[in-house]
């Protein structure tokens, strides 16, 4: 993952195949949690495509560098990693409000690990500030059809309530995550967790849904404009990414805006009530250690 594109002659073709290529490799570091593999790749991203306009880079790019920022300054405490945090969340939230309720999932999910990097996890109320802000990213995520994000936010959120050792709850989140992850096809991730947190898995619920519940398909496919980019990837690079990209678009955004009127009205974005004061506040977020 982290030195895909090395040595590569840059030309329009393969400046087109490698976005591609970024996107799905920092996909599967950004959900299989090897964010040290992430950055580097994330750099060279930003230099190759740093003029693409387009919605789906712009989008996907403050989801993902939202969650690399948040989990390397949890790890490293480093400023760097505070500085990148901060601006992303902030770009983040100019982008669901211009762009509206296509990017408001992956804004709501930045928005949970911003509060959750911020707060003091002895204080009640910012414990319950961050576990409010993580239900209603998963509750929109769901919501809206982007089902792998809904599975993305349980898991970090289940992985915050394991640090503050909350285990019933975190079982119940990175149960739900399994149920998540198993909607979108992707049996490796179900692995994955079952292999890294059996102890905060049940199981028998999980193995009871998998029963029940059908994914959502049963061989992963791509609307047409990302099948193109993906095909051309294969054919320069011999990797098939749509198992990894399909999910990425979710439904179309008249569905996003059938939400329903509770969450609509506690993100409004009338002046003075779009945010938390504490998620106003991004001072909080200094380049001093």
């Amino acid at each position: 993952v982290a030195h895909f594109g090395e040595g590569v002659t840059k030309t329009l073709e393969t400046a087109f195949v490698l976005l591609a290529g970024y996107l799905a490799r920092i996909l599967l570091a950004t959900y299989f949690q090897r964010f040290d593999a992430m950055l580097p790749l994330f750099e060279r991203l930003n230099k190759d495509a740093s003029d693409d306009p387009g919605y789906y880079y712009q989008s996907a790019r403050f989801l993902y560098v939202g969650l690399m920022a948040a989990s390397l300054y949890r790890d490293t405490k480093r400023s760097k990693f505070k500085r990148l945090l901060k601006t992303t969340y902030k770009n983040s939230k100019s982008a669901w409000t211009t762009r509206g309720e296509c990017h408001k999932n992956r804004h709501l999910i930045i928005r949970a690990e911003y509060i959750a990097a911020t707060s003091k996890q002895s204080d009640k109320t910012s414990i319950d500030a961050v576990k409010a802000a993580f239900r209603d990213a998963i509750f929109v995520s769901s919501e809206v059809g982007h089902v792998h994000e809904a599975g993305l936010a349980c898991e970090r959120f289940a992985n915050y309530l394991i640090l503050l050792k909350m285990d019933a709850d975190a079982t119940k989140y990175m149960t739900q995550a399994c149920t998540y992850y198993h909607r979108w096809g992707a049996t490796a991730k179900v692995d994955d967790l079952l292999q890294r947190h059996s102890r905060y898995i049940d199981q028998a619920q999980v193995g009871r849904l998998i029963k029940i519940q059908e994914p959502l398909s049963d061989k992963a496919t791509l609307p047409p404009h990302l099948r193109a980019t993906t095909n051309r990837l294969q054919l320069h690079f011999g990797t098939d990414v749509q198992s990894v990209m399909v999910g990425s678009v979710g439904r179309k955004q008249s569905t996003a805006r059938s939400l329903t009127h509770t969450v609509e009205a506690r993100y409004t974005r009338n002046k003075g009530t779009d945010e938390t004061s504490q998620d106003e506040d991004v001072s909080i977020l200094t380049d001093h250690e």
